[in-house]
């Protein structure tokens, strides 16, 4: 679990980082989950957490994805850009743009050095010109 990851001068967070994650089925393919919680990440993450010390593990892995919550109801996805790369942003053709909608997109807008790309997912195969 993401909250149970602490590193107290350890050397090597490989260790650590074997009790926090669950293997998948899918080959070289890892999880490291969290619970659902109304804190967010800087509230309730201790020091030497697993985000910041994503550089030390990175090695171990060719990508780290990470999944955020919505950016309307969520301001725990916006800590975690501090940590990330780059952002892509995921909608859903079914939802009508709304003003926190609008919001979220001005704020991504703005992170200019880290917004590489978004997706559009739930798109009707008749709607899609290939």
């Amino acid at each position: 679990m993401l909250n149970q990851f602490v590193l107290n001068g350890e050397p090597n967070p490989a260790d650590k980082l074997a009790l926090a994650k669950s293997s998948t089925k899918i080959p070289l393919v890892d999880i490291i989950g969290c619970n659902e919680s109304i804190y967010s990440p800087d509230e309730l993450l201790q020091n030497n957490n697993l985000l910041s010390n994503l550089f030390r593990i990175s090695e171990r892995y060719d990508y780290i994805l990470m999944e955020g919550a919505s950016l309307n109801l969520h301001a725990g996805t916006k800590e975690l850009l501090k940590y990330a790369d780059a952002v892509i942003a995921v909608f859903s053709a079914r939802s009508i743009i709304r003003h926190t909608d609008k919001e979220s997109i001005k704020f991504l807008k703005n992170q200019k050095e880290k917004l590489i790309g978004a997706v559009l997912n739930e798109v009707e195969p008749d709607n899609l010109d290939l």
